[in-house]
């Protein structure tokens, strides 16, 4: 299994970071992020419920710790969600 180096320990620049609204669930803020540098979502690569459990993804980060912290990769950015916003960084080899 590959294992990948995101967030803070990755030397790459962030793109974006994203504020989650508070009328607005983790997922929807994932794909405002994505909107807002560019990623064209009308016709993605991958879905992403192919890519991340959503439903796990809201429940964790929508509910009352504020201390979540979930690292992952989304088309092909490493991405830092938090309850309180989603960070995309640039791709290694982007």
């Amino acid at each position: 299994m590959k294992q990948w180096r995101l967030s803070t320990e990755m030397s790459a620049p962030k793109l974006v970071t994203y504020p989650i609204q508070r009328d607005q669930g983790a997922t929807e803020a994932v794909l405002a992020a994505f909107e807002a540098i560019g990623v064209d979502l009308d016709e993605p690569v991958e879905l992403l419920f192919n890519q991340i459990e959503t439903d796990g993804l809201d429940s964790l980060v929508d509910g009352s710790n504020r201390d979540v912290r979930v690292e992952t990769r989304l088309w092909g950015y490493p991405v830092t969600i938090t309850a309180d916003s989603v960070t995309i960084y640039r791709p290694e080899d982007g």
